[in-house]
C-alpha cells in the first residue's frame, strides 16, 4: 500500500516527500516532486517542443502544391532542399554526442546529490549537537531553570545559522522584505523567532546584532561562562574535577557546534564550479536542438523486420521528443535544485522540523520532571532462561501465553531453544512453565555439560565453539 502521510506528521519530517518505492505505478503518475512538476512551467522545455513539431510539419507536410493540388512551379519543398544541402543527421551519427552528454550529466548529478546528502546530515549533526548539550545540562544541573540558560544559546545559534544562509539568498536574489523568503533582518529576526519562544533576551539580542565577529562565537561563549556559573553555584552537587571535566565536554560540545555550523556555511558558498555548471546546461540545450533536427527524419527512416519502408508521414517522432526533452530538462533541474536545498521547492528541506524537534527535545530535557527514583520496590533482574530466546517486534497474532505474547521473547520450537542439550538439572530450573516459580535471577548454576543454541540440531556444539 502507498504511504499514506497526514500534513501534521509531515511538518515533522525533514524530507516531506516520504514514499514507498514498491508502489512504482503509484509513483510513476505522481506530480508533486517529480521531473515533470521541474520542467512543465520551464519555457526552455517548451521552446524546443514547437521547435521540433514545426520542422517536423515543414518536413512532412510542404508538398509545394497550390489549392488546387497543382505544383508551384521554382518551388523545392522543404524535404528536398534539407536532403540536398543539411540531411538531418542520423542517432547513429549522434551518438558519441550523446554519449559525453549523458557521462557528463551522472556526474553532475552525483556531485548534486552528494552536497544534498551532505546537507541533510551535517544539518543533524547541528541538531545533535545542542541535543547532547542539553542531555549533558540536564546531567550536571540540578534546577532547570540553570539548564535551560545554559543551552538556550546553543538553540539561537542553531536558528541563527539558517537566518544567514537563508537571508544570504534573498540579498543576492534582490528579494524584496515582505517575499516570504526573506527572512528579514537579524535584530528581526531575533525578536520574531527567539525572543518570542524564550530564548533570548532584548539586552541580549542588542549585543549580538552589534558584534562585529561571528554570533556563534558569542553565544557558544556565553553558553560555557553560563554553564561555569551554574556549576559554581551548586553545592554537593559534584567535585571540582567533575566541575571542570563537564565544562570541557561542554566546550567540546560547542566546538563542534560551531565546525558544524562554518561547514553548512562553506558548502553554500562553493556549489559545482559554474565552469561544469554552464557546460552541462550548454550541452543539454545543444544536444536537444540537434536531436529535434535530427528527429524530423526519424519518421520515414524507421524501418519493420521484412525492411519495407514506413510511410514518411509517421508521427512517432512528436511523441518521443517531448518525452525526451522531459527527461533530460528534468534530470538538469533536479540537480540543480539538490545543490541549494534550504527554501521552499518541493525538494527543499523542511528546516522548520529541524528546529522544532530540537527546541522540544531540550526543552524537555530542562523542565520535564523525570528524575530517577532514589528507591523502587520493583526490580528489573535478567535471568538465565532469557539466554537462547527470540524476539519478534511486530504485532502478535496469536494469544499470550504466561504473561508474554506467543511468538515474542520466549519463543521455542524450530526457531530456538533455552539451554538445549544440557543436564537434567539445569533444563528444569529454567523449563518456561507457568506452574513453576521464576527462576532465580543470575545466581551461580552448576552447569556441567549445558550449552546454549539457538537453532536446531547442533547447535550445542556451535555455541560451545563460539565462547
Amino acid at each position: 500500500m502507498p504511504f499514506a502521510i497526514s500534513d501534521e506528521e509531515r511538518e515533522k519530517l525533514v524530507i516531506g516527500l516520504q514514499y514507498d518505492p514498491n508502489e512504482c505505478v503509484q509513483n510513476l503518475f505522481k506530480w508533486k516532486g517529480s521531473i515533470f512538476s521541474f520542467v512543465w512551467f520551464k519555457s526552455q522545455a517548451w521552446f524546443l517542443v514547437i521547435m521540433h513539431t514545426t520542422l517536423w510539419a515543414m518536413y512532412h507536410y510542404h508538398t509545394c502544391k497550390d489549392g488546387n493540388g497543382d505544383l508551384i512551379p521554382n518551388c523545392t519543398t522543404t524535404r528536398d532542399y534539407l536532403n540536398q544541402h543539411l540531411y538531418p543527421p542520423s542517432l547513429r551519427d549522434l551518438a558519441p554526442l550523446i554519449g559525453a552528454f549523458m557521462f557528463g550529466m551522472i556526474f553532475y548529478l552525483q556531485s548534486s546529490y552528494a552536497v544534498y546528502r551532505e546537507f541533510y546530515f551535517n544539518g543533524h549533526q547541528i541538531s545533535g549537537c545542542v541535543k547532547n548539550a542539553s542531555l549533558l545540562a540536564r546531567a550536571s544541573v540540578s534546577t532547570p531553570q540553570g539548564r535551560w540558560d545554559v543551552v538556550r544559546y546553543l538553540l539561537v545559534t542553531q536558528r541563527i545559522m539558517y537566518w544567514e544562509a537563508l537571508s544570504r539568498t534573498a540579498r543576492w536574489k534582490r528579494l524584496s522584505e515582505e517575499h516570504p523568503e526573506n527572512p528579514g533582518s537579524l535584530n528581526q529576526f531575533l525578536e520574531r523567532e527567539c525572543h518570542s519562544m524564550d530564548l533570548i533576551t532584548r539586552k541580549e539580542i542588542t549585543l549580538v546584532v552589534a558584534w562585529k565577529g561571528s554570533p556563534h562565537q558569542l553565544l557558544c561563549t556565553w553558553a560555557i561562562q553560563r554553564l561555569r556559573q551554574v556549576l559554581a553555584q551548586e553545592t554537593g552537587m559534584m567535585s571540582d574535577s567533575d566541575a571542570a571535566h563537564t565544562v570541557h565536554r561542554f566546550s567540546e560540545i560547542c566546538t563542534d557546534l560551531r565546525g558544524f555550523v562554518g561547514k553548512m556555511h562553506q558548502m553554500l558558498l562553493i556549489p559545482v564550479p559554474f565552469p561544469y555548471y554552464h557546460l552541462i546546461e550548454s550541452m543539454s540545450f545543444a544536444v536537444l536542438v540537434v536531436v529535434a533536427y535530427s528527429f524530423v527524419n526519424l519518421n520515414g527512416n524507421l524501418r519493420p523486420p521484412d525492411d519495407t519502408e514506413l510511410s514518411p508521414q509517421s508521427h512517432i517522432s512528436v511523441f518521443v521528443y517531448p518525452m525526451m526533452v522531459f527527461v533530460t530538462l528534468g534530470i538538469t533541474e533536479m540537480a540543480n535544485k539538490m545543490q541549494d536545498p534550504l527554501g521552499t521547492d518541493e525538494v527543499d528541506f523542511n528546516i522548520n522540523a529541524y528546529l522544532t524537534d530540537t527546541y522540544v527535545l531540550s526543552l524537555a530535557q530542562c523542565f520535564q520532571p523525570a528524575e530517577l527514583p532514589h528507591s523502587d520496590l520493583e526490580v528489573c533482574t535478567p535471568s538465565l532462561s532469557m539466554i537462547g530466546t527470540s524476539t519478534n517486534v511486530y504485532r502478535p497474532s496469536t494469544p499470550s501465553v504466561g504473561g508474554r505474547p506467543a511468538g515474542s521473547i520466549m519463543r521455542s520450537g524450530s526457531s530456538g531453544s533455552i539451554l538445549r542439550g544440557g543436564s537434567s538439572k539445569v533444563m528444569s530450573r529454567t523449563s518456561v512453565d507457568s506452574n513453576l516459580d521464576p527462576p532465580a535471577p543470575l545466581d551461580m548454576i552448576e552447569v556441567d555439560n549445558a550449552a546454549v543454541a539457538v537453532g536446531g540440531g547442533g547447535g550445542g556444539k556451535a555455541a560451545r565453539e563460539g565462547g
